[in-house]
């Protein structure tokens, strides 16, 4: 690590009249710094001192990190761009400059500065100017310039507006030689890619491995791609490992279903299917995730049918059915979505044995009623593979009983959570938040007693020496006190206590025979 300083503080009076800048009306005065030296990486710059920024750059551009940074000047041109990260504060960015060469010089050192993995995606040409003659032209970016930033990085991820993008920019991101996680999204005036996206997937056609993941992400009547081209797309034999797709036209709706990916997530129309389009469809992803519009009075027999044949399949490893901000109104309008629904979801969830992740975590009142959710709990028991359950709330009733909500939480029933959890150690079950449901004492301890079941099981993955001392460790301090512990920790491991009993007979053995 160099403890070098990085920025130097300088005056900015005068400076950008006479580099041509012009403050803009609505600019912050920010403070601004040159840099000293290269830094090493993107933390160099310490977000948290330096939340609020200007870097003043040699060729003469200016990268601005603050929370309007699109407003800090007028006349000049930039390209503007968000820097997400875990766990931390967004960076908005843009970067100004006089000409497009300069501007792309200083893209490519920016984004390419290596970066820990708590930054999770690059998402460029975030807030435009509404005079064209302002924005970075994409085209000034050189194809070695793009595939530098698109390698230096390779697991984060990356949004470009498409049709900025030129043919040969879009080869460049087809032929990486290591898996990308790119997003293409549509724009304002609704233009698609470069050749209707001809080069882009005769390029993916021609990689002999994973191209990663591809996020489609285009309104419904303007889509980035000709119809053919995604067609071929979307017959490429495994080469995306996981597809996203927005809306797409009626006509187009169902293809999506039949792509040849490891995981599919789509956005649909209910009204745009119909439950005999799955009848005998050929699904072969392993983790689907649809996002519903449910329109209409008959999306539950749609969901139905997409549930019955994934029962069919039986090749599931995760599952999301999540709706639109409407779902409350749609539910309304159906008196019998829990009795058409929740079968199916019984059924699926058996007929997977590998389903690890089932997410109905925004369906409110589907399982509103003790019968529906015990049915659905029951079929979880003895599932061998299912860890993470979502749903929109527990107990059931919570919903239909909102008016009175004084009552203490911890007086809910929560019998039928207790029976799945005491019956299969493995689930969890949250809301889409992640937080775990719970009153607050028996499902507490539930968890607290399963996590240590867990835990147990998995030392049986150590050598035997390991185990040995685990659990010698856990049946003299964390497990000796409670019976179920105990017989949890000897449920897995109970040649371990054989082995035990051998050495100690034969201790005493040994002890007999020197007296």
């Amino acid at each position: 690590m160099n403890d070098n300083p990085l920025l130097e503080l300088i005056p900015r009076e005068g400076l950008f009249t006479q580099k041509g800048f012009k403050l803009g009306y609505r600019a912050d005065y920010l403070p601004m710094f040159r840099l000293l030296r290269e830094p090493t990486h993107l933390e160099e710059f310490d977000w948290v001192t330096n939340r609020d920024i200007v870097i003043w750059r040699d060729n003469e551009t200016v990268i601005c990190v603050c929370d309007k940074p699109s407003l800090q000047f007028e006349e000049a041109r930039y390209v503007s761009f968000l820097i997400d990260r875990v766990s931390q504060r967004r960076l908005n960015c843009a970067i100004y400059g006089t000409s497009d060469v300069t501007i792309a010089e200083t893209v490519t050192w920016f984004w390419s500065l290596p970066h820990s993995d708590s930054v999770k995606n690059l998402i460029t040409g975030s807030h435009l100017s509404h005079d064209e003659r302002r924005n970075f032209s994409f085209a000034a970016l050189s194809t070695a310039q793009l595939a530098h930033i698109l390698d230096s990085n390779p697991t984060r991820s990356v949004s470009f507006t498409a049709s900025w993008l030129t043919t040969q920019q879009l080869v460049i991101l087809a032929t990486r030689p290591h898996p990308l996680n790119l997003r293409l999204t549509s724009e304002r005036r609704a233009r698609g890619i470069k050749d209707d996206g001809t080069a882009f997937v005769d390029e993916l056609g021609k990689r002999q491995s994973s191209f990663g993941s591809l996020d489609i992400n285009c309104l419904k009547d303007a889509l980035l791609m000709s119809q053919s081209n995604l067609e071929r797309l979307l017959k490429l034999d495994y080469i995306i490992d996981e597809l996203r797709l927005g809306l797409l036209s009626d006509e187009m709706a169902l293809l999506p279903f039949a792509a040849k990916v490891n995981t599919l997530v789509y956005s649909i129309k209910a009204k745009d299917l119909s439950p005999e389009d799955f009848e005998s469809l050929d699904m072969v992803m392993k983790e689907l995730k649809l996002q519903i519009s449910a329109e209409g009075t008959t999306w539950h027999f749609l969901l139905a049918s997409i549930l019955n044949r994934i029962t069919g399949l039986s090749h599931f490893e995760r599952l999301s059915f999540l709706f639109d901000k409407d779902i409350f109104w749609h539910l309304s309008r159906v008196s019998n979505a829990d009795q058409v629904v929740v079968p199916a979801i019984i059924n699926a969830v058996n007929g997977n044995s590998n389903l690890s992740y089932l997410n109905m975590g925004n369906i409110p009142s589907l399982f509103d009623t003790d019968a529906c959710m015990e049915a659905v709990f029951e079929a979880m028991e003895e599932h061998p593979g299912l860890r993470t359950v979502v749903l929109h709330t527990y107990p059931p009733g919570y919903y239909s009983n909102a008016e009175d909500n004084s009552e203490d939480p911890r007086e809910w029933d929560y019998s039928s959570l207790e029976r799945l959890l005491s019956r299969n150690r493995r689930i969890t079950v949250c809301d889409y938040h992640g937080r775990k449901f719970s009153n607050g004492s028996s499902i507490d301890k539930l968890y607290a007693l399963n996590s240590f079941f867990n835990g147990s099981a998995k030392v049986l993955e150590e050598t035997q020496v390991l185990r040995l001392v685990f659990v010698a460790t856990a049946l003299t301090e964390s497990a000796s006190q409670n019976v179920q512990y105990t017989s949890l920790l000897l449920s897995n491991h109970t040649d371990m206590l054989c082995e035990f009993l051998q050495t100690s007979m034969s201790m005493t053995r040994f002890s007999l025979q020197d007296e």
